[in-house]
């Protein structure tokens, strides 16, 4: 798939999670099932129904685009459990390894790696010299 087209349907994603967050799974085991397909569709309907394609090839893990949505979308959450783990929340590690075994492409499993060995603060040491 073409890179723009994974990045806009990225950022639609996180809009439906704006109405209803972004649930883990112990959250979700205590409240409704969450729609978030329904959410982006109430919020994007007027701008474009291609928006709601990307949105469902998310859940669809089988697609390859699916897949690469998937694992961008991992990718996110453990840059996120990185920072936590520099910032002393050793927990987050049992993150970082739920996400490596859920991602699927070579590409996702590469930058996971990248991840793994880069200081999530790298990029402002660059600005501070």
């Amino acid at each position: 798939p073409e890179p723009e087209k994974v990045a806009a349907a990225l950022v639609f994603h996180e809009i439906g999670e704006t109405r209803i967050g972004d649930l883990n799974r112990l959250s979700a085991k205590y409240l409704p099932k969450k729609n978030e397909i329904e959410s982006v569709k109430d919020q994007v309907k007027e701008i474009s129904p291609e928006i709601i394609d990307w949105i469902e090839a998310l859940d669809n893990k089988k697609s390859h685009f699916g897949k690469i949505l998937k694992d961008a979308d991992l990718l996110e959450n453990a840059l996120t459990a990185k920072e936590y783990i520099e910032q002393g929340h050793k927990e987050a590690k049992q993150w970082l390894d739920n996400i490596e075994k859920k991602l699927q492409t070579k590409t996702g499993k590469k930058l996971f790696q990248e991840i793994l060995k880069t200081s999530p603060y790298e990029w402002y040491k660059k600005f501070s010299e």
